[in-house]
């Protein structure tokens, strides 16, 4: 290697998405190669070849590994071309010298590195927090056909490509371009839902990279490499996962399928939002199809919608985290979806009173949610609101010692009340006193940040002593009265 990083025959290969381009310094002659396979030792890929001022010269499979490959290609080439009056170029010389490069920067690897004594990272890396992931990693978002996947996508994908915030509580950590693969639908359909998110936090459509897809994401991965690369895509989102897995006809079961997409996704080298379907068994809590699904991915969301639009026509949805590998697992959000002729709008809501977006939550969830909107109660009066057994609730309550809290005695019996330390955007209630819900993080209570759209959220109090007071108040009241705590 010379000091300029090129070869002594003056050959110069260097990555180009997922494959290699080579170029012949001084001679205007191109070598390209990509589409890359591995089976039974051999390296084969599909290499192209170009002289300047000839134009294409060939595209065909091409064995890297073989010897008997560069020789016939080589003849061929030989037979096709003379460079500037000059004599034909030793392609057998340049073939060589191309494969062995090749070969070499695609078995190299990663190198080995000394891990465990650095400090731990703070908190995980995001994209858009608390909901897409960053790094390399795939977020899931599932649910049934209509609850509004695509709709929740275009949000974050208007927020992430503008850096303004589509949805109260989301933050975007960085402002990056935005790949959209899309087997479901259309452009139009994609460009449309864009728009009205757009339209309803009244700013201008982000311009948003988008690719129609026939094929399966690992058959297309090439393609799809090099817009990430020339775009600079920061995150890609794929609609809808079923489609973008290789089927049996390619040769792949629902297991293996599921795993080579998410090998595939893993060489593009962004974060992804992959739109998933949920299945027919309500009580599984998982998106269609292979566990490899939610294995693979480091974080999944469900969405939910309740049975019917209210009277204004909004719908009503729940969105449940159901993975956390690398974040604590975030309390369910109320989404109220309006949807007009002119934009669309996310606000924050309670989960609605409705049989399937409540019946998402856990039990501790459930728990919580009955807490935060009664006095305190007693073990037994939460397992009749829940319908569920009293030893149910005994484990639940004595578990999250961290989320529930002893509020005084109803005679005999322990009172309970709710200790949230999630961001929620009501007043929670507790006794007959008013402690309003510190952030997602636990950390110190703030207001919003000016930018925030959606339902204008009361101040947040400073003043993380007054739940104890109101506890102790409480336990002083219900101790001298007797009273016997109701759902409210």
């Amino acid at each position: 290697m010379n000091d300029d990083g090129r070869r002594p025959d003056g050959l110069t290969v260097e990555h180009e998405g997922l494959g290699y381009r080579g170029f012949y310094v001084g001679e205007g002659l191109g070598l390209h190669v990509d589409r890359m396979t591995e089976s039974r030792g051999d390296v084969s890929g599909e290499l192209t070849v170009a002289v300047a001022g000839q134009g294409h010269l060939m595209r065909a499979r091409f064995n890297l590994s073989s010897m008997t490959a560069r020789a016939s290609t080589a003849k061929y080439l030989q037979s096709r071309v003379r460079m500037g009056g000059e004599g034909r170029p030793d392609w057998a010389t340049i073939l060589e010298s191309f494969c062995v490069q090749v070969l070499d920067l695609e078995r190299e690897g990663t190198e080995v590195e000394l891990i465990g004594q650095a400090p731990p990272r703070e908190a995980p890396s995001f994209l858009l927090e608390p909901f897409i992931l960053g790094g390399n990693v795939a977020t899931i978002l599932y649910g049934d056909g209509g609850t509004g996947k695509s709709t929740l996508a275009a949000c974050a994908a208007v927020a992430i490509a503008t850096g303004t915030t589509t949805f109260a509580g989301w933050r975007v950590a960085k402002r990056t371009d935005v790949l959209v693969l899309d087997w479901e639908v259309d452009g139009s359909d994609w460009n449309d839902l864009i728009a009205l998110v757009s339209e309803g936090i009244g700013i201008a459509p982000p311009a948003i990279a988008y690719k129609g897809c026939d094929r399966s994401l690992p058959s297309m991965l090439h393609e799809v490499a090099k817009e990430v690369t020339n775009r600079e895509i920061g995150l890609l989102i794929v609609d809808s996962v079923g489609h973008a897995m290789p089927s049996s006809h390619e040769g792949a079961s629902a297991e293996e399928g599921a795993i080579r997409l998410f090998k595939a996704l893993r060489q593009l080298g962004v974060p992804a939002l992959l739109i998933d379907h949920k299945p027919k068994n309500e009580e599984r809590n998982g998106p269609y199809g292979s566990v490899y699904k939610m294995n693979s991915a480091r974080a999944a969301w469900e969405l939910r919608a309740g049975e019917e639009p209210d009277e204004d026509g909004d719908s009503h949805l729940a969105l449940i985290h159901r993975k956390h590998n690398l974040t604590p697992r975030m309390k369910p959000v109320g989404i109220r979806l309006s949807r007009s002729a002119g934009h669309i709008l996310l606000r924050h809501e309670a989960i609605a009173e409705d049989e399937k977006l409540v019946g998402a939550m856990t039990i501790s969830q459930r728990v919580e949610r009955v807490l935060l909107r009664s006095t305190p109660m007693t073990l037994t009066a939460i397992a009749d609101a829940l319908g569920t057994g009293p030893k149910t609730i005994a484990v639940t309550l004595n578990r999250y010692s961290d989320r529930f809290v002893k509020a005084g005695k109803d005679g005999k019996a322990d009172l309970w009340a709710a200790k949230s330390n999630m961001l929620d955007l009501q007043l929670q209630h507790v006794g007959d006193g008013v402690l309003e819900g510190p952030p997602t993080n636990g950390g110190v209570l703030r207001t919003p940040p000016p930018d925030v759209v959606g339902t204008p959220q009361t101040p947040l109090r400073d003043d993380r002593g007054s739940f104890d007071a109101l506890i102790k108040a409480n336990e002083e009241r219900y101790s001298s009265t007797g009273h016997v705590a109701s759902e409210a």
